[in-house]
């Protein structure tokens, strides 16, 4: 309905009509315990009116001399055939043939530098864009810089969401240390695991249903990750420990039976007869004792994965569970290049290396495959992959495309913009907004070329300037 509006208005302003004026005024009612009490809602009334002595002063009014405005747009509508360019920017209103989107705002017309600002101020009328702030210096801009986008989606953002911490930017994996490391709005996912109580300390926690608990990211001593050990007082007796045929009926895989072994316990004479058929076990035979069978000569024993390809439980499968499948990542940044061919290899039990991308891979290696948006272009620099910030000097193998998307993009082109400010106040609010970080004159012709950057602005008594002009290199990604 407002875009209609606002459409017809327009076609009125260009030619030559009047569209309907709203009068301004005070918000709300003059008596007030706060200052929203003086709010009204209503644009022309002005934005923000404020409670002082219990009355409500009277608000800025939105529009200037030459506009008229319009409620139903939440706007002002610039007379063309009284000034073009109401706020004298240098732009025309959009209403008067020109650009300008917003003509009652001096600082906001296509072309002006995007700002990093609390108030999500749209300066270059394209609300796509928002300004550049990265205090850390990591190459991710501040979440908080932000535009809200015009169709009412989700605002424009930066993706930083500690703009204080180098260490903590949507690129970088998640570890354990109880940090949203990577800017998902999770702590340290995928890493940290349930352990359960193990008495007897036989590698098997306690299957009780009340047994006590204990997350971590590493396996604390006197805990398991298993919790299937019937008799948790009794350390030979757990899941997968062999059973043997004993006059004490002990159940010692935890079956629910005792001296169920293969065949069962009885036999005659002297007997022997083949007991292991698989991995370590094959052709291991047991002898006849007394008419009970006694134990298998070789029995199984905890799988472990040394590198040997050795089935040591005797189940058929060697390394289950042990192992998993790394890409070779010489840098150590978490992505391997496209060579990378698939390598099984032992999962690693340094805490550092559980969850993404390493996946339990070794030093040496990413669980993460390569692919589209997840190949290394340098696997030789660990400044050099996907999703990168960018660097002022050149990676190890040559040019600067750091995040690997085929090209060396600037990390900053704007300017400072401490100049536009023609007053003491606005060129303090610059300075708190960031217009002064920026390229003091021209931008670095090249990726890693010297340049004057500044940072923040200064008021002199009659003008605005950047408050440090210092040489830096331009940085690219």
């Amino acid at each position: 309905m407002r875009f209609a509006t606002l459409l017809s208005l327009l076609v009125l302003a260009a030619c030559g009509g009047d569209p309907p004026a709203i009068d301004g005024g005070l918000d709300a009612a003059a008596s007030c315990a706060t200052d929203q009490d003086c709010d009204d809602g209503l644009f022309c009334n002005g934005a923000v009116s404020l409670c002082l002595g219990g009355r409500c002063a009277p608000a800025p009014l939105p529009c200037r001399e030459g506009q008229t405005c319009v409620e139903e747009a939440d706007r002002c509508l610039t007379t063309c055939a009284v000034d073009e360019d109401a706020d004298g920017d240098g732009a025309r209103a959009i209403e008067c043939g020109g650009s300008d989107c917003d003509d009652a705002d001096p600082d906001r017309f296509p072309g002006n530098a995007e700002l990093c600002d609390a108030s999500a101020h749209d300066e270059d009328c394209d609300d796509t864009t928002f300004g550049f702030r990265d205090a850390d210096g990591d190459g991710s801009p501040d979440a908080r810089c932000c535009n809200p986008d015009l169709a009412g989606g989700e605002d424009h953002c930066g993706l930083d969401c500690d703009d204080n911490a180098p260490g903590v930017h949507p690129s970088v994996p998640e570890v354990c240390n109880g940090i949203d490391d990577d800017c998902d709005a999770l702590v340290d996912e995928e890493l940290v695991r349930r352990y359960t109580i193990d008495g007897d300390g036989d590698g098997h926690g306690d299957a009780s249903e009340d047994a006590p608990t204990m997350d971590a990211c590493e396996q604390p001593i006197g805990w398991a990750l298993l919790a299937d050990d019937c008799d948790d007082a009794n350390a030979d007796r757990f899941v997968g420990n062999p059973e043997i045929c004993d006059a004490a009926m002990v159940d010692e895989d935890c079956s629910g039976a005792s001296n169920d072994v293969p065949g069962g316990c009885e036999c005659t004479g002297a007997a022997t007869e083949v007991c292991g058929t698989m991995g370590r076990c094959t052709g291991a035979t047991r002898q006849c004792v007394d008419g009970t069978w006694g134990p298998c000569a070789v029995v199984p024993q905890t799988e472990v994965c040394i590198g040997d390809a050795v089935d040591e439980d005797c189940d058929g499968s060697i390394d289950e569970g042990l192992s998993v499948t790394c890409y070779r990542d010489n840098d150590g940044d978490g992505y391997a290049a496209d060579s990378a061919a698939p390598t099984p290899t032992c999962r690693s039990t340094s805490t550092g290396r559980q969850g993404a991308p390493w996946n339990g891979c070794p030093t040496g290696f990413t669980g993460r495959a390569p692919g589209a948006g997840a190949t290394d272009c340098c696997d030789s620099d660990d400044r050099a992959h996907p999703g990168a910030a960018a660097q002022s000097t050149a990676r190890a193998c040559g040019g600067f495309d750091f995040d690997c998307d085929g090209s060396s993009t600037p990390a900053s082109t704007s300017l400072a913009t401490c100049g536009s400010r023609t007053t003491s106040d606005a060129c303090r609010q610059a300075s708190a907004d960031g217009a002064g970080n920026g390229w003091c004159s021209n931008v670095p012709s090249t990726c890693g070329a010297m340049g004057s950057w500044g940072n923040g602005c200064w008021w002199t008594g009659a003008a605005c300037w950047s408050v440090t002009c210092s040489s830096q290199r331009l940085a690219c990604r």
